[in-house]
Formats: C-alpha cells, structure tokens, sequence
C-alpha cells in the first residue's frame, strides 16, 4: 500500500501561565492509502490534537507531519459513492 502520511518523532507542547505541558511526545506512524485508522484513548491523550496537526490545523512543537506525493482531493469534492449497496435492516 502507499503511505500517505507520514509521521515521525511527532511531540506538541503548550504553554499555559508559564507552564509547558507536552501533550504529545515522540509520535511516530505511517498512514497508508485505504486503510481504516482508529485513534483510541483516554480523555485528554492527544487524540485531538494529533488529528489538528495531520490536519494541519496546529503546528507541531519540532518536527513537521509529513506528506506523501499522492495527491489529496479538494475538501469541497464529493467522495465517489462505493459500488456496495447499504445494508437492508432485517
């Protein structure tokens, strides 16, 4: 499969009246094309925030998300229906 993302040694810290608190340390990961990702755990472990950095949404502390050569879609194009119909409630 092909990477799409790629992230390595991935940290985010934030400062709060004059404390820094490390949310994310060290997160490393590839993201390949037509795979299901699940991202799990507790309230407050940087789910969210590594989901904003992917995204581009915040900045990591030191070393940048990565992507890939494969070109992504525009946000405003409609993803292609799949050929599987929905399911028939039983």
């Amino acid at each position: 499969m092909t990477t799409i993302i790629r992230l390595e040694n991935l940290s985010k810290d934030y400062t709060e009246g004059g404390k820094t608190r490390t949310v994310l340390r060290r997160c490393s990961a590839e993201l390949e094309e037509g795979r299901f990702v699940a991202i799990r755990g507790r309230s407050g472990s940087g789910k969210s925030t590594l989901l904003n950095l992917i995204a581009g949404i915040d900045a990591p502390t030191d070393t940048p998300v990565t992507p890939t050569d494969t070109p992504t879609p525009p946000t405003d194009t409609p993803v292609p229906p799949t050929d599987t119909p929905p399911p028939t409630p039983t």
